[in-house]
């Protein structure tokens, strides 16, 4: 059994790449309700032909941005800035058009903390969990962003 970000799971099947869009939930209820819904049952059992069985979905939160240079209180705040995405197109091409120079890296702590360290990128965009980490030390300011939802999938 393993849990896979829809970001992750999009290689599988790409219809889970939806769950990346910026500003798709307004709230985490309404992101428990598409997914709990007709639809997010609909895009598990595309997993079927990928030999996965999707048992359901496990949330993560809203994606947020965390940074060692400035506060960030608007999109224009974002330009000129490193910031660490995780692999996803969608995440990459967001970020660059917001200005920024998006650095896709693998979504594991020890990535994350090397990239703060080594000034490959000293801002991140990820998942509140990730932010309480004490790993944090690079992360001078952290930035609610509730427009980026991050959805995970369980199967066996």
């Amino acid at each position: 059994m393993t849990v896979l970000n829809a970001g992750i799971l999009s290689a599988q099947a790409k219809e889970f790449g939806i769950y990346d869009f910026p500003f798709l939930f307004a709230t985490p209820q309404e992101a428990d309700a598409v997914t709990d819904g007709p639809f997010g049952k609909k895009l598990l059992d595309k997993l079927q032909s990928k030999n996965l069985v999707g048992l359901g979905y496990w949330e993560l939160g809203f994606r947020n941005l965390t940074n060692s240079k400035k506060p960030i209180t608007k999109a224009e705040d974002i330009a000129g800035l490193k910031i660490r995405v995780i692999q996803s197109p969608i995440y990459i091409d967001m970020f660059n058009a917001l200005g920024a120079n998006a650095v896709p890296m693998p979504c594991a702590p020890r990535a994350h903390r090397n990239s703060g360290q080594s000034g490959a990128a000293a801002q991140a965009a990820q998942p509140t969990a990730e932010i309480a980490r004490p790993m944090r030390k690079t992360s001078r300011w952290p930035n609610r962003s509730p427009s980026l939802p991050q959805t995970s999938i369980s199967e066996p």
